[in-house]
């Protein structure tokens, strides 16, 4: 190889190497802006609740009310109940959503989970008095979803469902949409006296990997760097 070839092929390896280092150096911030995320969810899981109404202005504001954990006095509709596909340790099952009349709007409720054998509530045991009439409930505050690529369509008419389509649900529950809090709510208490659906059941999954994503790239940079240097070596011994 000519000098001025070794020259140019230098550069592109620099701007390799900088490219490499770089995505280094972003899954070095992502791994920091993951772990405050992850403090500040553990943080409002385990507070102590707050009025639904300070949610519901936070969340009119365009505030971060995720996993907010809420409570507020209202009636469960049991008459009425949307099925969420859902798996836990027992298998498949379904996640049992019923509308839940509060004094600022119909808010939707995930009751909690029953497997498949049991999602006809005629093969539940009775709710009782700790969910009948008048109930103070608490739970944790959930934002609607958008359908991905990999998740089937909901299925309104066979009431099947795949995803938290918030919009669609207080269309078949028949409530009007200026009169539907704007998040669901994941009920942690209190429990049926039957046992179903069980209730606590919202799983928090945010994969953390960016440390090793960073360990990756770096140690990819640094064995291109040796390789480099051995391949460079090796041409500038044979150039003229």
């Amino acid at each position: 190889m000519t000098r001025k070839s070794i020259f140019l092929l230098s550069g592109s390896a620099a701007i390799a190497l900088a490219i490499m280092l770089a995505l280094g150096a972003w899954q070095v911030d992502r791994l920091a802006w993951k772990n405050e995320l992850v403090a500040t969810i553990d943080g409002r899981v385990n507070a102590a609740p707050i009025p639904l109404g300070e949610v519901l202005d936070n969340a009119r504001a365009g505030g971060d009310i995720r996993y907010l954990r809420t409570m507020t006095i209202g009636e469960f509709e049991f008459d009425k109940e949307i099925y969420l596909f859902a798996f836990n340790e027992q298998g498949p099952g379904w996640l049992v959503f019923s509308p839940f009349v509060t004094d600022l709007g119909i808010l939707i409720v995930n009751r909690g989970f029953v497997p498949e054998t049991n999602r006809d509530p005629s093969s539940r045991s009775d709710t009782g008095d700790a969910l009948l009439g008048q109930t103070t409930v608490t739970g944790l505050a959930r934002v609607p979803e958008q359908q991905t690529a990999f998740v089937p369509d909901n299925e309104p008419t066979t009431n099947n469902w795949y995803w938290r389509d918030l919009e669609a649900m207080a269309v078949v529950f028949g409530v009007m949409p200026e009169k539907v809090v704007p998040f669901f709510l994941d009920l942690q208490m209190p429990a049926p006296e039957g046992g179903l659906p069980v209730p606590g059941v919202t799983r928090i999954e945010l994969p953390n990997r960016h440390l090793e994503y960073a360990i990756t790239w770096f140690g990819l940079a640094a064995v291109f760097v040796v390789i480099f240097v051995v391949f460079l070596r090796k041409q500038l011994r044979q150039s003229p």
